[in-house]
């Protein structure tokens, strides 16, 4: 879904995109969606991280600044 962008921003310099990890777990995350809980976003922003820096795209990574809360 989002190659198309990465192909097109590709060839310009503006604009950029700036990609932003999902935070961690916090009191309001339903437990009912166990795909969404904590180990499962790990590996998400993980494989994220690695495709976004395949494309030179900045990842701010916000996700262990969250977790303890």
């Amino acid at each position: 879904m989002i190659d198309p962008l990465l192909a097109e921003l590709a060839h310009s310099d503006w604009p950029k995109l700036v990609w932003y990890e999902p935070h961690s777990d916090g009191l309001m995350k339903s437990p009912n969606v166990p795909a969404q809980l904590g180990p499962n976003r790990i590996i998400y922003n993980n494989k994220v991280k690695d495709y976004m820096d395949q494309h030179n795209v900045s990842v701010l990574r916000f996700f262990n600044l969250t977790r303890p809360v």
